[in-house]
């Protein structure tokens, strides 16, 4: 093979590459196949499973399961070439090998044929798949239906063992870490060392290397790449939208929208890219972290001084940095997405951009993962859950309930309105400190909030970095979209549990909606003791 650009040593990842899905060639890799393997990033489910195949006996069935993409037939695959004299292996239980059958039949003989032989089986199969075989599934393999319903009624641990059956879960095995306050992933950063490392042994070096001579695009968005705090913040924005948005990093996504990140074109280069909307699941959940969406004063201030022509010294040095880290000339959103993505970066320039990208519920929520894992939960550690969870969360919930008095009235919420007055019931509302030194966080896809409502058992509510940031709205005095209505009908019908617990109280208040006078009233044996105009 002679010299080959950068675009043609990325194309191998391209979803549309037949070189995105493993399978069983025969023969010797051909040199495509090479560049591939080179980027190949072993993993820690990988090695799990490997040493359970080594110790396997006759009869043993593994099933490596997860979503569309997640790298069951590279590991597979890898795994035929070492245990293919004492191990069958079936790459992908979501196809049929035969014209006029299903899937589903497939799994049935496939089935038939480990109980016959009594051979060591191991599968790789969605879990959309194996929900499929528990509901279509023939009933003479009841017995594996009957293995595949207990994994799903299994505590999330890895690898789950029933008998001779073993099931190896990708999502016990996330490649996203949020740990010790910030995110990280092992997985990506080292595909991108492998991807960027300055070495004659790295294809894609020395294809940039060539491509240098061109002044090509891709060559410019590589560069770019090179630089570690871009690399360090890219993955922070992976788990931004793992956070928000649910996304999962599974590997033939994720390398993809990598190959699309460099070899697109854009007036931008490389930072364009990223923001903008590239035909990727991936690219599609961070174009909604575009920091030109931010408004706050400083980003509002550069735009304006930019746009009239008066920016400081200080700014022109700052876009100078920008557009040389760039290799070209960037524009206005060009610039601030730059900017955005070297928040963090340790130079001598100072811009009023560099303040201008705090996340406080970021912050808050991985402070949040933290204290949830700590083996002891310390004073300083106390006093961030009452930040978080008493100053910012419980305090949403009284103002956003109460939103329609005329001023505070602490410690009771609104339960019912009448045509002239509104009805508040005592609600005192903290947190069970001792509910969550006991707890362990098993995912960080939400956060359990244990609260106490007038001294009742703690109810739950399962705090996402999307509630957080509107609860933190909300104690900063902003009332909630109603176009992001799933956000707020989660807040609410927590709201309604709580009111639920109340609705039975002794201590109420009427307020009169046309003077805002407030009446409290408390039940008695004898009937209501009233006592007017209180506030």
């Amino acid at each position: 093979m002679g010299k080959i650009t950068l675009r043609q040593a990325l194309s191998v990842l391209d979803k549309s590459s037949p070189y995105s899905v493993s399978t069983l060639r025969l023969g010797e890799p051909n040199e495509w196949l090479k560049i591939k393997n080179y980027l190949y990033v072993s993993s820690q489910i990988e090695f799990d499973f490997q040493n359970a195949l080594i110790n396997a006996k006759s009869g043993d069935l593994f099933f490596l399961c997860g979503s569309s993409g997640d790298g069951k037939s590279e590991i597979l695959t890898r795994l035929h070439k070492q245990f293919e004299n004492k191990i069958r292996f079936h790459l992908d239980a979501t196809h049929s090998k035969k014209q006029h059958s299903t899937a589903v039949d497939c799994l049935n003989e496939l089935f038939d044929q480990y109980k016959q032989t009594q051979c060591i089986l191991a599968i790789g199969i969605n879990i959309g798949m194996m929900q499929k075989f528990i509901k279509f599934g023939d009933q003479r393999h009841n017995d594996i239906k009957d293995y595949l319903n207990k994994f799903f009624e299994k505590e999330k641990v890895s690898p789950f063992s029933i008998e001779h059956v073993q099931f190896f879960d990708f999502e016990d095995y996330p490649r996203l870490d949020f740990h010790n306050n910030t995110i990280t992933s092992p997985f990506v950063s080292e595909f991108i060392h492998k991807l960027t490392e300055q070495s004659d042994s790295n294809p894609f070096w020395k294809a940039y290397l060539n491509d240098l001579e061109e002044h090509n695009i891709s060559a410019h968005n590589y560069k770019l790449l090179l630089n570690k705090t871009v690399q360090r913040n890219l993955i922070k924005i992976f788990g931004l939208i793992r956070l928000y948005n649910k996304q999962f990093l599974t590997p033939r996504v994720f390398v993809d929208f990598m190959y699309k990140l460099i070899v697109t074109e854009h007036q931008d280069g490389l930072i364009g890219n990223l923001f903008s909307s590239l035909d990727n699941d991936i690219s599609e959940k961070i174009v909604n972290l575009d920091p030109n969406k931010i408004r706050n004063k400083e980003i509002d201030d550069f735009n304006l001084a930019y746009s009239t022509r008066t920016l400081s010294d200080e700014d022109k040095a700052y876009i100078g940095y920008l557009n040389q880290l760039s290799g070209i000339t960037l524009s206005l959103k060009g610039l601030i997405q730059l900017a955005y993505l070297m928040k963090d970066d340790d130079n001598k320039y100072s811009s009023q951009l560099s303040n201008a990208f705090n996340n406080k519920e970021k912050e808050y929520y991985l402070k949040l993962i933290q204290i949830y894992n700590a083996d002891e939960i310390s004073s300083d550690d106390e006093a961030i859950l009452d930040e978080i969870i008493t100053k910012i969360f419980i305090d949403a919930i009284y103002k956003y309930v109460n939103r329609h008095l005329p001023k505070s009235s602490d410690n009771y919420i609104i339960t019912r309105e009448l045509p002239h007055y509104f009805i508040s019931s005592k609600a005192d509302i903290y947190y069970d400190f001792n509910w969550i030194k006991q707890y362990k966080l098993v995912r960080t896809n939400s956060i359990p909030i244990p609260l106490i409502i007038n001294d009742q058992d703690p109810i739950i509510f399962n705090l996402d970095i999307t509630q957080l940031a509107l609860a933190l709205k909300i104690h900063n005095g902003f009332l909630p979209n109603r176009q992001k209505q799933d956000e707020l009908s989660q807040f609410e019908e927590f709201i309604s549990e709580i009111i639920k617990k109340i609705k039975d109280v002794e201590d109420i208040q009427l307020v009169n909606k046309q003077d805002k006078a407030i009446t409290k009233i408390v039940k008695k044996r004898s009937g209501y003791s009233i006592k007017e105009n209180v506030i």
